[in-house]
């Protein structure tokens, strides 16, 4: 089941931009209950960089960036942005617009707007 969304997310995303579906190589996916199978976290998830009032001081902030020292490799998720779901979210279009040279904060708020939910007719 979570390999079939796993492939499914793929599959749109590389309907939407197919310049990238040759540039991977390798995807994954986990769940809280991966981490507790492989790493024992029977008292929670978290993982990645601390969550402490260090990690948002102006000098660590301004270091966290997709790009690495090491080519090819790319941070994401939550380690680029904010903790938690929505940093996860948003540190992933950071990473993905990073990667392809383009700005996919403004086509996000382009199809926001081009979005019109349907009326309901009474």
């Amino acid at each position: 089941m979570i390999d079939h969304c796993m492939f499914d997310q793929f599959d749109q995303t590389c309907k939407l931009y197919p310049q990238i579906e040759d540039c991977i190589d390798f995807i994954d996916i986990g769940t809280p209950v991966t981490n507790n199978h492989y790493i024992n976290s029977t008292k929670g998830e978290i993982h990645g960089l601390s969550h402490n009032a260090t990690r948002f001081s102006p000098e660590i902030s301004s270091r966290l960036r997709p790009e690495t020292d090491i080519s090819g490799l790319w941070m994401s998720g939550q380690d680029v942005l904010v903790c938690g779901f929505t940093g996860g979210l948003f540190g992933g279009v950071l990473t993905s617009a990073a990667i392809l040279k383009m700005d996919l904060f403004t086509d996000i708020w382009k199809l926001r707007s081009a979005y019109k939910p349907s009326q309901k007719k009474e």
